[in-house]
């Protein structure tokens, strides 16, 4: 099993929302994922709290069969989708990959 965890800060202020809006956004994109795409067992999204400098805003913690399952992940419409919307709202992005 694949372990994908991602982490993102946001710009204050884009795509015509607040941050809070887009993080709420981004988070119910990348919830909406689940049962959506092959390979993908297990999914969490979720906001940072409280909000904090040293911290990032957003993480998802996503589980995969294994690495081909986690390459289609990649390509796949729905994650695009979040994908175009993440570059448009976000400042950073970290991203580890690993094998439980």
């Amino acid at each position: 099993m694949i372990r994908h965890i991602v982490i993102w800060r946001f710009e204050e202020q884009a795509d015509g929302r607040d941050k809070v809006a887009n993080l709420r956004l981004a988070r119910d994109l990348l919830r909406g994922m689940a049962g959506r795409v092959d390979g993908l067992l297990n999914l969490e999204a979720g906001i940072n709290e409280p909000p904090s400098g040293e911290a990032s805003d957003l993480a998802l913690v996503a589980e995969f069969r294994d690495w081909p399952a986690l390459r289609v992940y990649a390509d796949h419409p729905v994650h695009q989708e979040v994908v175009r919307f993440l570059r448009r709202v976000r400042t950073e992005r970290r991203v580890v990959d690993y094998e439980i």
